[in-house]
């Protein structure tokens, strides 16, 4: 359409006990939660794609993770100070299961070629 786009993106994150909050720039609300495709398989995270941990790696346990029009709710197992919230990282090779929910079509069908490399 010729407008400038961004996409869905974290814009402010705060923690009260055991709850992170995420504010998102959704650029067509609400947040939506949706399969990830990893190959040709469709793939749901428990928790959505994020991890948290603390400053030296360790994994701090998700207990729940809500969505809400422009936000994710994270809710720890346990009352640790978080140091670093992280979302589609290696984890999940890369991918998680946020999205806006603009309905626009691709123009172009995707084909996975078999044994090509993709």
């Amino acid at each position: 359409d010729g407008k400038n786009w961004s996409p869905l993106q974290p814009i402010r994150i705060s923690q009260k006990e055991r709850q992170i909050r995420i504010d998102f720039y959704v650029p067509v609300p609400p947040i939506k939660k949706q399969p990830m495709y990893l190959a040709n398989a469709a793939i749901e995270y428990a928790a959505l794609g994020f991890r948290v941990t603390k400053k030296d790696g360790a994994e701090i346990t998700i207990a729940n993770v809500d969505v809400f029009d422009t936000y994710v709710i994270i809710t720890l197992d346990t009352n640790d100070t978080a140091n670093l919230v992280w979302y589609a990282s290696q984890a999940t090779q890369g991918g998680g299961n946020l999205c806006d929910s603009d309905n626009t079509v691709a123009f172009d069908k995707y084909e996975y070629v078999a044994n090509s490399g993709m």
